[in-house]
């Protein structure tokens, strides 16, 4: 308590020989007050575990310390949520690290810690440290290098260490630093222009990690401007398409919005089974699931005979994709249908072949036909 009572410090010259009254206090004082009762200080408040300062405006009752503190549940009554809220963390509110009040859930392990911007009031410097589009992320102390007992690293050493290896440590965190913190960080740690230049380097490789980790944004028809994550193909890189955020193309996404490509994607990270679904000279489809049938409701047909009702009209739901099968495909499909279901697919099967026939052929079809099969003439265009 004398440290913080001390000259140049927060609790400076006040009087807390009597009971002390928070009203007209400022925010920084309020706060202090409240973490030295919270930490046992001077008996606290008449021994109890309250600040005067407790709810920090005494505009109510004092408020308790928040219970729940990691932030993964939602407070089940107002409370104060540690130094960095002037005012009670809300019921239904998140109360982050025992520290920050906020309306969504903590988004880091327990054993993790967010870096990043807060969006609250008072935390503006903090904020202004982070690029305006950083989302944030969480630092695994555990991930950082163990220095030696007789390390006689220098402060701007330790700080490039710790921001190595991109995803690990700091690194994590100084992604997201702006060009001005990054500036501060070197001159307060007193790099030379060699660190310095160590510095910049470990911070290009992290940031170009960042970027390629990063999921790829829409569904594949425009090429990327820059690496990012497509889901089971690892890393995609500028100018290829990734298609449907999971498998990396050369070539652009064939299907509209809300279609559903079908066919064999020959690429890493998709299943070589269900290429195998289709015979190698289909050039795919692109189903549209808006032509589909409706399940009916207390719908009591087996399930080969509703796999065979979204089949059963050419240019339509899953007919697009069933003219490709191959072999392995049909058994697969029909694996539990029954000898007369199996006769019915195949029916269809046959239809379908035929309506594709006719409409490449170009013989008249319904109107209703040739809008209704964008699939059919999409989709069987050369796509590769």
């Amino acid at each position: 308590m004398a440290h913080y009572s001390a000259s140049g410090q927060a609790l400076a010259g006040e009087d807390f020989s009597s009971t002390y009254d928070c009203a007209s206090k400022s925010d920084a004082i309020k706060t202090m007050v409240n973490d030295m009762a919270d930490y046992g200080c001077c008996g606290g408040n008449g021994g109890a575990p309250k600040s005067a300062c407790i709810n920090n405006n005494n505009t109510s009752a004092p408020v308790d310390r928040c219970a729940t503190q990691t932030g993964k549940e939602a407070l089940a009554a107002d409370c104060v949520c540690g130094y960095m809220s002037a005012d009670p963390c809300a019921k239904g509110k998140f109360c982050w690290m025992g520290m920050v009040c906020k309306d969504t859930a903590y988004p880091c392990s327990e054993k993790e810690t967010f870096c990043g911007r807060y969006g609250i009031k008072g935390l503006e410097a903090v904020d202004n440290m982070y690029k305006e589009d950083f989302k944030g992320d969480c630092l695994d102390a555990t991930t950082c290098p163990t220095a030696p007992a007789d390390d006689k690293s220098t402060p701007c050493q330790i700080q490039i260490a710790m921001n190595s290896e991109p995803g690990k440590c700091m690194a994590v965190c100084s992604v997201g630093y702006t060009k001005e913190t990054q500036d501060t960080v070197k001159t307060t740690s007193k790099c030379t222009d060699d660190e310095k230049k160590q510095w910049d380097e470990a911070n290009e490789k992290n940031e170009a990690a960042y970027e390629a980790s990063a999921a790829c944004a829409g569904t594949g028809t425009k090429a990327l401007t820059g690496d990012c994550s497509c889901g089971s193909s690892g890393v995609c890189g500028a100018g290829k398409f990734c298609w449907m955020g999971g498998y990396c193309k050369d070539t652009a996404y064939p299907c509209g919005d809300g279609e559903q490509f079908c066919g064999r994607f020959n690429v890493a990270g998709h299943s070589e089974t269900a290429d195998n679904m289709y015979e190698e000279d289909f050039k795919g489809a692109c189903m549209d699931p808006t032509t589909c049938p409706e399940a009916e409701k207390d719908d009591k047909r087996t399930e080969c005979e509703k796999l065979i009702g979204l089949n059963s009209e050419p240019g339509k739901c899953n007919a697009v994709c069933s003219i490709g099968y191959s072999k392995v495909g049909h058994d697969l499909v029909t694996s539990s249908c029954t000898d007369d279901e199996k006769k019915q697919w195949d029916e269809s099967a046959e239809n379908n072949q035929a309506g594709l026939l006719s409409l490449s052929s170009g013989s008249a079809l319904a109107p209703t036909f040739a809008v209704a099969t964008t699939a059919a003439i999409v989709v069987l265009a050369a796509l590769y």
